[in-house]
């Protein structure tokens, strides 16, 4: 995670906001989603969202009724949400997201999600499915967890490992993967346009390639029930009930 976080912290969080695109248009996608697939508060009406960085999911989930924990490493994201969840019912906490639960007073909660390929920065599936434990021990019986992460285990070949981003009139993001056994190596290359012309930066960091079917069998051997496997705007997503 230490490689993750200082390209985040270095380069990627810097952009991130322009990147994702329009703030409260990726929020209303996920209230969407989580009205469309029933995620409401049932139990304690408590959530944690896991690697929330500038905090679509969080936000969501607040609209959706439920009291907030977003968890992520990176602090400039994390102001961010600060400031947008405002008058919201959402906390926010600095830490790792496999030792969450030294950091959030409040457990078990109803609903816990880790998504946009947050699961992926992991450093091994080791890691992952000791994640997965952690978060089986946390949510109440009937709990829910909510993954969503890039599906990788199909390598690229040639030009097709070279992914636009996100381009407008002053800025272009595009990435170029190598793919190296049990991980790629995620290449972002960010040209932004000023008055003296074009500057580049560049900034490199490892994903797990994980698939949909192992982390669906991995949540099954911890005791998690799926309830839907789908894929949704380009990402693997698994809802899993305790």
């Amino acid at each position: 995670m230490t490689e993750v976080r200082k390209h985040y912290d270095e380069l990627l969080s810097r952009h991130y906001s322009w990147m994702m695109g329009d703030y409260e248009t990726n929020v209303h996608r996920y209230t969407d989603f989580f009205r469309k697939h029933l995620i409401v508060p049932l139990l304690s009406k408590r959530a944690i969202d896991l690697g929330c960085g500038t905090g679509f999911q969080c936000m969501a989930l607040a609209e959706m009724g439920f009291k907030v924990v977003g968890v992520d490493m990176c602090a400039p994201l994390l102001d961010e949400l600060k400031r947008r969840g405002r008058g919201q019912n959402i906390s926010a906490v600095q830490a790792d997201i496999t030792r969450f639960r030294s950091s959030v007073r409040e457990l078990p909660v109803e609903v816990i999600t880790c998504m946009g390929d947050t699961l992926s920065h992991l450093d091994s599936f080791d890691t992952v499915t000791r994640l997965f434990d952690e978060i089986h021990r946390s949510l109440e019986q009937g709990g829910l967890v909510v993954l969503s992460f890039r599906d990788n285990h199909v390598e690229l070949k040639g030009a097709d490992r070279v992914i636009p981003v996100r381009s407008d009139s002053d800025k272009l993001m595009t990435t170029f993967l190598e793919f190296r056994g049990n991980h790629l190596v995620v290449n972002d290359i960010i040209y932004t346009k000023a008055s003296t012309g074009w500057s580049v930066e560049k900034g490199s960091y490892k994903k797990l390639r994980i698939g949909a079917e192992w982390a669906a069998r991995q949540l099954e051997r911890r005791g998690f029930r799926i309830m839907w496997e789908g894929v949704e705007d380009g990402f693997a997503v698994i809802i899993a009930e305790r």
